[in-house]
């Protein structure tokens, strides 16, 4: 889900796709300038960490890893689709 809209990511997170093989979460979301976004994961049982963040346009940082739950914040100097994939 994310914090843009009530309905948690239907209108902002344009793509997401899962790749097993790396290990890769990934997307792309319209973020809105100087607006902080944030991307929320819930994680499986076993929570897996994040080794790497990364996204195209602006900063992206891990907020917080507890309770089964992942938050991510991106934040950018412009409105854009920014793509962003987190590596576990």
């Amino acid at each position: 889900s994310t914090s843009r809209h009530i309905t948690q990511g239907m209108i902002d997170l344009g793509e997401e796709g899962w790749d097993g093989a790396s290990r890769t979460l990934s997307g792309v979301s319209q973020v809105v300038q100087g607006d902080p976004y944030e991307l929320r994961v819930a994680l499986p049982g076993n929570c897996p960490t994040v080794s790497q963040a990364q996204c195209d346009t602006g900063t992206i940082t891990i907020v917080s890893m507890q309770d089964g739950w992942l938050r991510v914040r991106m934040d950018s100097p412009t409105s854009a689709r920014i793509a962003w994939d987190l590596v576990f």
